[in-house]
C-alpha cells in the first residue's frame, strides 16, 4: 500500500490531530524495528534463491522444493602456478569433458566478469558454431596491429595480414559440440607447444584467435567483456571488473604482497640511488 502526503493530511485532519497539544510519549516508529537479517539473507544467496524459486515456477508451473537439488556442480582445479593457469585452461575443461557433453551450450566467463545488464538468447550461436567476443582494446585496431602469436614455432601462429578480428579470451563458448572440439584440439596444440618448449604470447588466448581463422562463429562486442573504468562506445552488458582493485591478480600470477620491512628497505634504497 502506498500512502501519499495528501492523504495523510488528511487524515489527520479528519481525527481532529493537533499536535502543538499532543502528551509526551515513547517513540513509535513507522518502519518498526530493523536489524541485519537482510543483509544475511542477501549475502548467503536467499536473494538469488528466491529470484531462482519464482523464475523456476513460472517456467515450469510448479514449485522448486530444494533449490540446492538442481543440475548444478562446483568443479575444483589445479593451481598450475602464475605461468600455467590460463595457459593449461583447456586442459581443465578437457578434465570435465564427460559432464560437458550432457549440455546443448557451453559457455566459459572468467570469474571477474560482473553482469550489468540483460544478457539473453542474443549470445546463441545459430548457424555458427561457436561464440566469441571482440577484444575491447583492438576494436578499432588494424590487423597488423593485432597482438597475435608471431613465433612461427607455435601452433598458435598467425602470419601478418592474415585474420579478421582479435577476440579476448575472457568470454567464450558455442554448441556443446563445437566448443568441445575446440577444448580438445587446443589442449593438443598447447601441449605440443610446451613439447618444444613454446608458450604462445597470451596463452588460451593466442590459441583461440588462431583456431577461429576460417570458422563461422557468432561476434559479440566489446560491451560484453567491457573492462571496468573504460570509456568505450559500446552498451556495458558484462563487465570485466579490475583485478588489482578485487583481488585474484596477485594470486594467480604468484605474486606476494611485501611486507612492512620490504616497502621500507625499497623506499630507502629509492632514495639513496637518487
Amino acid at each position: 500500500f502506498i500512502l501519499t502526503t495528501r492523504e495523510l493530511a488528511l487524515m489527520i485532519k479528519k481525527n481532529n490531530i493537533d499536535f502543538l497539544h499532543l502528551d509526551n510519549s515513547e517513540f513509535d516508529s513507522p518502519l518498526g524495528l530493523g536489524s541485519s537479517a537482510g543483509v544475511i539473507f542477501g549475502n548467503t544467496g536467499g536473494v538469488a534463491e528466491a529470484a531462482l524459486r519464482t523464475a523456476y515456477h513460472y517456467i515450469t508451473d510448479e514449485d522448486l522444493e530444494d533449490a540446492k537439488k538442481l543440475d548444478e556442480k562446483y568443479i575444483g582445479t589445479i593451481n598450475y602456478s602464475d605461468k600455467y593457469n590460463t595457459l593449461m585452461r583447456f586442459n581443465m575443461f578437457k578434465g570435465i569433458e564427460e559432464q560437458l557433453e550432457k549440455f546443448d551450450y557451453i559457455f566459459f566467463l572468467n570469474a571477474n566478469m560482473l553482469f550489468v545488464d540483460y544478457v539473453g538468447e542474443e549470445i546463441l550461436p545459430e548457424e555458427e558454431g561457436l561464440l566469441v567476443a571482440r577484444h575491447p582494446a583492438f576494436y578499432d585496431k588494424e590487423v597488423d596491429e593485432y597482438p597475435y602469436e608471431r613465433n612461427e614455432k607455435s601452433l598458435a601462429y598467425i602470419p601478418y595480414g592474415q585474420g579478421d578480428v582479435y577476440v579476448q579470451g575472457a568470454f567464450n563458448g558455442g554448441k556443446s559440440r563445437d566448443f568441445l572440439q575446440l577444448i580438445n584440439e587446443l589442449d593438443k596444440n598447447t601441449n605440443i607447444d610446451l613439447d618444444n618448449d613454446v608458450i604462445a604470447l597470451w596463452h588460451d588466448e593466442s590459441q583461440l584467435n588462431r583456431y577461429i581463422i576460417g570458422k563461422e562463429y557468432k561476434l559479440l562486442d566489446p560491451g560484453y567483456i567491457y573492462p571496468e573504468g573504460w570509456d568505450l562506445p559500446f552498451k556495458a552488458r558484462i563487465i570485466g571488473r579490475d583485478k588489482r582493485k578485487w583481488g585474484g591478480y596477485q594470486d594467480l600470477r604468484g605474486i606476494k604482497e611485501p611486507t612492512f620491512i620490504e616497502k621500507l628497505k625499497g623506499k630507502i634504497t629509492s632514495i639513496f640511488s637518487k
